[in-house]
């Protein structure tokens, strides 16, 4: 798990270092905000989960598996 959530926050965090050492304070606080949002999506959907019919998982997802794979 350490190396998948080091996989996921590496890029963000040097997106965020190289924007602000170029001065583009605004690709860095997009990057910011937009990895809160992503959070916040989390967080909201493991508290009120949303139902799913069954007919929907059987497409969606081996989509969501298979999606990051390409």
């Amino acid at each position: 798990m350490t190396v998948v959530c080091f996989g996921n926050s590496m890029p963000k965090l040097l997106l965020a270092v190289a924007s602000a050492c170029r001065r583009l304070p605004d690709i860095a606080i997009g990057n910011i905000v937009g990895t809160n949002m992503g959070n916040v999506q989390d967080i909201t959907a493991r508290l009120a989960p949303v139902p799913m019919a069954r007919r929907l998982l059987r497409f969606d997802l081996p989509v969501r598996i298979t999606a990051p794979l390409c």
